[in-house]
Formats: C-alpha cells, structure tokens, sequence
C-alpha cells in the first residue's frame, strides 16, 4: 500500500488523521491546522491520495473529505498500517525513505536515457 499510494509523510498523516475519524466530515483547512503543515504540502498530499482513491471528496467550496478505503480489504490495510505506525514509526519512516529514493532514481535514469533519444528534426550537433 505504501508503496503504490502513498508517497510522502504529509500523505500518510492525512491518511491516518482521516482514518482516525472515521465517519466524521473533514476539511483541508482543518487538517492543516490539526496536522500542523502548510496548506501547499497538504494541497499537494490530498491530491495524490485523492487521485490514488484513498481519499474521497464529498460537496462543493470547502470540502469534506473522507477516508476512502470503504471495502472490507482497503479497512484493513488501513488499520495494520495504523498499528505499524504506532508500534515501529522509524520502520514506516525508512521505507517511506528508501521508497522517494528510488523514485528519484528511476526518474534519473529515465532523464538519462531520455538524453539520448535522437529526434526528427534534432540537429544539436
């Protein structure tokens, strides 16, 4: 799960925070201030959870947004992340880590490779 959906630490708070709530109703705002980050970061984290389907959007203007997970399945996995998280953090915090490295590196090597694609029309060199 982690690996796939969520890619930043402000991604796994919200998701947490989110899933803590359980049917209650959240704004962005709200959790900006509950979770003590920038309003960017959390723009940023709500949208890659909402686009991964871990979050969902409900009404217009300020939304309320809901943990997404609804299926037997996705609540469970949400829960042992949860339980993880609380038991071994560092653990969750290393893999979270070594997961942006090789996101990183992978886009490198994509650049890199890219670097030498010749194009119709190049005439660099």
């Amino acid at each position: 799960m982690l690996r796939e959906h969520v890619g930043s630490l402000e991604q796994l708070s919200i998701l947490l925070h989110l899933h803590g709530e359980g049917t209650s109703p959240c704004t962005a705002a709200a959790l900006t201030t509950s979770l003590n980050i920038s309003a960017d970061l959390a723009e940023e984290a709500l949208a890659g959870l909402l686009a991964g389907g871990l979050v969902r959007k409900e009404g217009s203007g300020v939304a309320a947004l809901w943990f997404g997970a609804s299926t037997g399945t996705g609540l469970e996995t949400m829960a042992r992340l949860k339980r993880t998280y609380r038991e071994h953090p560092v653990v969750i915090l290393q893999l979270l880590s070594s997961y942006a490295i090789e996101r990183v590196r992978t886009s490198a090597h994509r650049a890199f490779a890219d670097a030498f694609i010749i194009r119709k029309g190049d005439r660099r060199g």
